[in-house]
């Protein structure tokens, strides 16, 4: 085995989730699952039903500029109409993010829409989601009937359909915009809002806890204005994160920002939106590398790598997977041990720590269809009479190494069934195509997101990855590195099946420690 050479270091990135709430949340979202947009010459993909013809009154447009790291990234759009032929009277507010990004020194940009069609109280009737991901589109559907939402996934050659309850105060993609907007806070007043946040191929539900603080003179991109600063913090059953937004005094957002992730948008024109220029200063890649103060010499040879992890807010405990290959031991509230060992079917090891597959670890998704005509055509075709499941693992490995020729950063986040077409992309697209390859094979697989030792920067990169069930214990596979296994190299935070309602919560994983972990090697065997 072998360490990354420096100059492949870039493409054993995991780029980070995206989804729209009020401006600050959704364009970090958008960045953290890190999909691209670009034009192709696919076959047309499945398109949103638009809803019928009916007079529409604009109500509002404003626009936001997207700061990461001081740069202007991108903007976000947003527009509500109200229509009057119907009863009750409808609203319908879309929401544009579009974003350029540099990555390792390459640009990628993103492009979000979503939409709500509510009544003029909140009640939402229907809502859209459309995320153009390099040559993969994924479109959410959905609509409210009592106490059921109804969504419909669709990527290439794919359409699924799953479910979630609704409760009469569930509020929809913009539920905190338009909560504030209906009714201000005043300084001292605290407000819980339930609202819908969309995944990579679903939707989840959350709360957002809103704290107004003080009048303060808070800067923006013209000049200051006296604005009411909110401390706000959006919960999910996997994940809690933080942010601060300042409105006016009708309850509108003028800034926001989530420090964690240096991200900040303005109100601001349409001119000063869209003038993004050339400068691209801050590197989504370069700058959330986790260094670390000594370099660890071949680390995907290691036998096993312990190491000490610090949370600036949080414990690592609850952040970082435990198994059999990944052992995490708490220091203190903030602190923790963890000790990755190289794991391969004839190692001794204990596998109490191990969970038997789902069905869904087994099954065709929107994400990673093992079901796809040229999924199985590549998954029978390689290693056709072997019938040892591990060594069917490594063939289909070093398939996927040696095939996604085209190793870049356009993608961001394409499906198996795309790759497999296009066999292009980083660590994301290698992952979710070993996946499918392997399930097509019988062979249950997931993806692991995490990060991984770049030799070129002294420091771990985000990174995703695979764990296959072999001999009765889940063992990692890394397509990307074609090494046949890893070594202590990789530190997990979390694994999923990639399915409509698990897939969100591994990459927002990644929100969990980006810009506060600090890592410290202590021992390599």
């Amino acid at each position: 085995m072998q360490a990354i050479p420096a100059s492949q270091h870039a493409a054993n990135t995991l780029q980070p989730p995206r989804r729209s709430l009020w401006p600050g949340v959704g364009s970090a979202l958008l960045v953290v699952a890190a999909v691209s947009c670009r034009q192709t010459t696919e076959p047309a993909r499945p398109q949103p039903a638009d809803p019928p013809p009916q007079p529409a009154a604009v109500v509002s447009e404003t626009w936001d500029a997207v700061f990461m790291g001081g740069t202007h990234v991108g903007s976000v759009h947003t527009q509500i109409t109200r229509t009057s032929d119907t009863e009750p009277p409808m609203v319908t507010i879309v929401s544009r993010a579009q974003l350029a990004i540099s990555r390792f020194g390459n640009v990628t940009t993103m492009q979000l829409v979503n939409q709500s069609v509510e009544t003029g109280d909140g009640t939402v009737r229907s809502f859209s989601q459309r995320t153009e991901s390099g040559v993969s589109t994924l479109i959410l559907e959905g609509r409210v009937e009592g106490e059921r939402a109804y969504l419909t996934h669709h990527t290439a050659g794919k359409e699924t359909t799953s479910e979630l309850a609704w409760s009469a105060d569930q509020g929809g993609f913009f539920a905190v915009e338009e909560s504030l907007r209906r009714a201000p806070l005043r300084p001292g007043e605290t407000r819980t809002v339930s609202l819908l946040m969309p995944g990579l191929a679903g939707a989840q539900l959350a709360t957002a806890t809103l704290e107004a603080q003080q009048v303060e003179t808070t800067r923006l991109l013209e000049g200051s204005r006296d604005l009411l600063r909110i401390k706000q913090t959006v919960h999910t059953e996997s994940l809690s994160l933080d942010g601060v937004c300042w409105t006016d005094e009708q309850g509108e957002i003028i800034k926001s920002q989530l420090p964690d992730l240096q991200h900040e948008t303005f109100r601001t024109s349409r001119e000063r939106a869209l003038a993004t220029g050339d400068s691209h200063d801050f590197d989504l890649g370069f700058d959330t590398i986790v260094r670390v103060a000594s370099p660890l010499p071949r680390p995907h040879a290691t036998r096993q790598v312990v190491y000490e992890a610090t949370l600036q807010h949080g414990n690592p405990v609850e952040v970082f997977a435990s198994g059999t290959a990944q052992h995490v031991e708490p220091l203190d509230a903030q602190r923790a041990r963890i000790t990755v060992r190289a794991l391969r079917p004839d190692l001794p090891t204990d596998d109490a720590f191990e969970q038997p597959p789902t069905d869904a670890e087994r099954l065709p998704n929107n994400l990673i269809q093992s079901d796809d005509q040229r999924v199985i055509q590549i998954a029978n075709g390689v290693a056709a009479e072997a019938t040892d499941p591990w060594q069917i693992c490594l063939a289909l490995e070093q398939w996927v190494h040696a095939g996604i020729e085209n190793k870049n950063f356009s993608q961001g986040f394409a499906t198996a069934a795309d790759v497999a077409q296009s066999l292009e992309g980083d660590c994301t697209e290698h992952a979710v195509l070993l996946a499918a390859l392997c399930r097509a094979r019988q062979i249950p697989a997931r993806v692991c997101v995490g990060l991984v030792y770049s030799p070129g920067d002294q420091g771990f990169a985000f990174h995703m990855w695979n764990e296959v069930w072999i001999t009765g214990r889940w063992i990692p596979l890394d397509a990307t590195l074609g090494l046949g296994g890893i070594g202590g190299g990789h530190i997990k935070l979390r694994h999923s099946d990639l399915s409509a309602d698990q897939a969100e919560s591994a990459v927002m994983s990644v929100l969990q420690v980006m810009n506060q972990l600090a890592l410290q090697i202590v021992d390599v065997q």
